[in-house]
């Protein structure tokens, strides 16, 4: 039902969407599928599909849209990982090609260095590479965060934070005239929270 202002409401009927999801034994996802009904049945609309190594580690995730005929790949992201399980190397990718990749570094078994790249023109571009350090436990003690410059062709000191021992996440602000951001990120990278603090404009 859609509102009409001024007068009646207007009412539309339309057929609604199916999604399907499907499991392997460990209870992981295996395929996520989304099918449109047609009044008689229903039309494929995308789908993702997931692979898992032995120990249940994500090898693959393919995300595909259905074109009428067939299905085309929108986007495709793979990891790899040591004999030890550690991750090695997360890509991603499309139906063209490559888009970006991060390489994961390791020294004595533990995690030191990640660097993120994007593939243009062909090759491999250095963007940004995250230093960890440690504390005697094995906590992590900082997050270092360097920035690629290619006129320099060398790695510059962009960022540094601390870990909080009890959350072991990791906040990030960025300051500029204008407003301070602030990123909140776990060991994985991923930011959690996401914060914009504008500064107020002086009319005097």
């Amino acid at each position: 039902m859609i509102n009409n202002f001024p007068g009646n409401p207007v009412r539309s009927q339309s057929y609604f969407t199916r999604k399907l999801l499907s499991y392997n034994s460990n209870q992981d996802t295996v395929e996520y599928r989304e099918v449109q009904g047609n009044g008689s049945g229903y039309n494929d609309v995308n789908k993702t599909e997931f692979t898992y190594d032995p120990g249940f580690q994500p090898l693959t995730k393919i995300k595909s849209i259905w074109n009428g005929s067939s299905w085309s790949i929108a986007k495709s992201e793979t990891w790899t990982y040591n004999v030890g399980g550690q991750i090695l190397n997360y890509l991603v990718s499309d139906s063209i090609g490559n888009i970006s990749q991060q390489i994961y570094f390791y020294s004595g078994g533990r995690q030191d260095s990640v660097m993120m790249q994007n593939y243009i023109g062909g090759i491999w571009i250095n963007v940004d590479k995250f230093l960890i350090s440690y504390l005697p436990t094995g906590n992590r003690d900082s997050l270092f965060i360097q920035k690629w410059v290619p006129l320099l062709n060398l790695w510059t000191d962009s960022f540094e934070t601390g870990y909080d021992q009890l959350t072991f996440l990791a906040e990030i602000k960025q300051f500029s005239s204008i407003d301070t951001i602030t990123y909140v990120i776990d060991t994985l990278y991923n930011i959690l929270d996401y914060s914009r603090i504008s500064v107020p404009y002086d009319v005097n």
